[in-house]
């Protein structure tokens, strides 16, 4: 019974986390519609790293201005150890089996606010150009690489999470 009832919970606590649904903010002092998705994944590993997987986190953004071109935008983040290199300045994603390289505009290391913590922020973001956005929507599959230094990790993103990305590029206010 026990048992039961902590499975309820947690499959309830994992249902009220905002990951993978769609938010929607109406601006009307900016004459602005901002639609935001939050996804997570966590990155591949092999027997040889098993401590080294991270997890990813994956915020698109897209505002729409009246009158003005729509904008989406990229964040991604993961933390990393004191131990570690910082994220690196580009990373890819691939879509099906086209492999597109993203430069990241702005990269930032955020300290744990945890005294004595040994792991800090890393995120980074990019616009996402037309072409990106076309390879987005006509993709069945989606996998995410960044770097710390040089090493590479890897993220694959479930199809559920690619149809909502789908979802909110198409979205409109």
């Amino acid at each position: 019974m026990r048992k039961s009832i902590i499975a309820i919970i947690s499959i309830f606590a994992l249902e009220c986390l905002p990951y993978g649904n769609i938010k929607i903010v109406k601006d009307d002092y900016k004459n602005q519609t901002t639609f935001t998705l939050d996804l997570h994944t966590t990155t591949n590993y092999t027997i040889t790293d098993i401590g080294k997987a991270k997890a990813l986190f994956l915020t698109i953004t897209k505002t729409i201005n009246a009158g003005s071109e729509t904008l989406i935008k990229c964040y991604l983040s993961s933390q990393f150890s004191i131990h570690e290199q910082p994220l690196g300045h580009s990373g890819f994603f691939k879509l099906d089996d086209k492999k597109i390289i993203i430069k990241f505009q702005n990269t930032k290391i955020i300290p744990n606010s945890i005294r004595k913590s040994s792991l800090s922020t890393h995120s980074a973001e990019f616009v996402i150009s037309n072409e990106l956005k076309n390879d987005l929507l006509n993709a069945n599959s989606l996998s995410v690489r960044f770097y710390s230094g040089e090493l590479p990790f890897d993220a694959d993103f479930s199809s559920s999470d690619l149809r909502v990305i789908k979802e909110l590029i198409n979205s409109n206010p």
